[in-house]
């Protein structure tokens, strides 16, 4: 690589040589013609030999300089076309992945279905199994580790007519990867919807017919005002971190698993009020990577699968299958 660069470099400092020098070729060239016209006419003046090189040399700097303009703005179009054939490479390539993604979805939505009608006890398994297959499909579409798990409202017998956001939150299903994580790095606790900028921003807009109706962040210690109630299992609160917190602390500081995140409401239409009937729960995918999702795309292919949920869930509910909590 560094034998590459230094033959790069002398090149250019050959071919600059050769390109000045080659200037200065036409001049002592032109000198010569002059001075053998002087000798055989015998009109031609010192002085006069003198003025015409200094013209000559002058018009050859403003060629030798317009050549140096005009190589460089033949540059700068060949890069930027250099550059636009690269993107196109690049969308090229991103809307193959896209395209297999589809199809592997169609294929999650067939394994669930196939699984709970041979045996529809099988809820817990066929869940896990989808957002095993969710959380790979996202892999291949960004090229890095991401995780998918399943959130429902945990119906309060006690308080059967209360605030949506002052009901618990619990898992019930997360791909394999993440559940070994979460299972070794937290503790169980309770988690409220209200604890959640997330979930509280989506309710808010479910409720108002507002849209985007998802959560998405692409770089969660940035985030002004958000909240977690995970952050309680590594001992703070759930909103530890203040609009004030200096970044370089935040980042220190941050213990979840994840920087980037879409979030997508489980729900039967414009309501938010009654778990179990209009609104079920929340479709999470996660990464480490910041910056990894494409909002324009993956939050409609997420709120897809959200939409293709219900029904699942609706037959596991009806059939008195136990969606236990998980971590």
């Amino acid at each position: 690589m560094a034998e590459n660069s230094t033959e790069s470099k002398f090149s250019i400092f050959w071919n600059k040589t050769v390109e000045l020098f080659g200037s200065f070729g036409h001049l002592i060239a032109l000198a010569l013609i002059i001075i053998e016209f002087g000798k055989t006419n015998g009109t031609l003046t010192f002085w006069g030999i003198v003025i015409i090189l200094v013209l000559a040399l002058i018009a050859n700097s403003f060629l030798f300089f317009s050549n140096r303009k005009t190589k460089k703005l033949l540059q700068d179009t060949l890069d930027r076309h250099e550059k636009e054939i690269n993107d196109l490479n690049k969308s090229l390539a991103k809307a193959e992945r896209y395209k297999k993604a589809y199809s592997q979805i169609n294929n999650v939505f067939r394994d669930i279905h196939i699984a709970l009608w041979e045996n529809s006890n099988s809820c817990p398994l066929a869940l896990t199994s989808f957002c095993n297959n969710l959380a790979h499909t996202f892999n291949d579409i960004t090229g890095a580790s991401c995780y998918v798990a399943i959130k429902m409202i945990e119906d309060d017998v006690k308080n059967p007519h209360g605030n949506i956001k002052d009901m618990k939150i619990v898992t019930i299903a997360r791909d394999d990867v993440s559940a070994t994580e979460r299972k070794r790095k937290r503790r169980k606790l309770d988690h409220f919807i209200w604890e959640n900028h997330d979930f509280n921003q989506i309710i808010s807009k479910v409720r108002t017919g507002r849209n985007p109706q998802y959560f998405f962040s692409n770089d969660l210690v940035n985030e002004l005002y958000y909240s977690n109630s995970s952050l309680k299992c590594f001992g703070m609160r759930h909103d530890e971190f203040s609009p004030s917190t200096p970044i370089e602390e935040k980042k220190r500081r941050w213990e979840l698993e994840y920087s980037s995140t879409i979030v997508v409401p489980i729900n039967t239409g414009q309501s938010a009020s009654t778990p179990g009937q209009d609104f079920y729960g929340f479709l999470c995918i996660h990464s480490k990577t910041e910056n990894i999702f494409d909002e324009t795309i993956d939050a409609q292919i997420l709120s897809g699968c959200a939409d293709g949920l219900i029904n699942i869930l609706k037959k596991c509910y009806s059939e008195g299958n136990s969606l236990k909590p998980i971590l």
